[in-house]
């Protein structure tokens, strides 16, 4: 990766990554929402264009390009198995990618202000972790549903990730409450295995 180095008004080298370690990692709150050099994450963007050849030509996977709602390019990776996850990148400029797995997982998920002062090496590795640990059979996504005798009365979208090591292990989940939705994500999750299935290779 370039050593990309970018200064501030008087000429000094802005240590991203380490700017708020003398701050317990909280930076001034004018740096929220503020990304004055979004450039420093172009690798990042490099690098998943990079794992998108990487497994369109290892994996027995279908490439289907295309541009979402909004018109950014977007590529789907749909393994040959169905019970095997899907992955999505979305190139919404040449400086960010969004990544999903499966039905609606996000994945090396990461802030470009300022404020949160994300490592862009560190983001690339989570990343090919990351995927790497979906193409491996590691994501489960599931629903907890009030109707099938979960407690509580939202439906929440709930998801784990985990690595073959044992390095990854993350979950997360999202409540749901309205009415059309919850039906929408019964459908949607009436075919999703207990756990994905890895990819084959091709």
């Amino acid at each position: 990766m370039p050593d990309l180095v970018f200064r501030d008004e008087q000429g000094e080298v802005i240590p991203y990554g380490r700017r708020w370690v003398d701050q317990d990692w909280d930076g001034p709150d004018d740096t929220y929402s503020v990304t004055r050099h979004p450039e420093r994450f172009t690798p990042f963007v490099e690098v998943a264009r990079a794992i998108v050849e990487h497994l369109a030509s290892t994996y027995d996977v279908t490439r289907e390009d295309s541009v979402d709602p909004s018109g950014h390019p977007q590529i789907r990776l749909v393994p040959s198995d169905r019970t095997a996850a899907q992955i999505t990148f979305v190139f919404q400029s040449s400086t960010w990618v969004d990544v999903t797995a499966g039905r609606w997982s996000s994945i090396a998920w990461f802030c470009d202000c300022d404020h949160c002062d994300e490592d862009v090496e560190i983001a690339i590795e989570t990343l090919e972790q990351e995927v790497s640990a979906v193409v491996d059979g590691g994501l489960r996504e599931w629903l907890n549903d009030p109707a099938e005798g979960y407690r509580g009365e939202d439906l929440f979208l709930a998801d784990s990730l985990r690595s073959l090591d044992g390095e990854i292990d993350q979950s997360g989940s999202s409540s749901v409450n309205d009415g059309r939705r919850r039906d929408e994500l019964r459908a949607l999750f009436v075919d999703v295995p207990p756990r994905w299935a890895p990819w084959a290779l091709r």
